[in-house]
């Protein structure tokens, strides 16, 4: 929803592709290369896709608006690292389930100083 939304002219500053240990995006926006796994169960289980039928669209947004896959951030978040960032954000006062704490984590970690 976010790239489709930036394609219809709402000013984004980037995306990050963040994913559980279920990481083939993520390795793909690496290396380039396109190597699913076996899918692996964890506390993010909606994000249990080792390969996601979405992407072949992401790809063809992309190449329809000239925009470069180099762009997209990425990050792969394990389950200790989700739930040590689910205790940190109920330290700040936020009650947090393992997704929202993947995509916390992976944009925390991203952050560049003034942002």
């Amino acid at each position: 929803a976010g790239l489709l939304a930036k394609s219809l002219g709402l000013p984004v500053k980037r995306f990050i592709a963040a994913t559980n240990v279920n990481d083939t995006v993520p390795r793909f926006l690496h290396d380039g290369q396109w190597s699913p796994k076996a899918t692996q169960a964890t506390l993010s289980n909606a994000m249990d896709v080792s390969q996601p039928n979405n992407w072949p669209r992401v790809e063809e947004l992309f190449r329809r608006k000239i925009w470069q896959l180099k762009e997209l951030g990425y990050a792969a978040v394990d389950d200790e690292t989700t739930q040590q960032t689910m205790r940190e954000l109920k330290e700040l006062g936020y009650t947090s389930e393992p997704h929202a704490a993947v995509a916390y984590r992976a944009l925390r970690d991203q952050l560049h100083p003034g942002e």
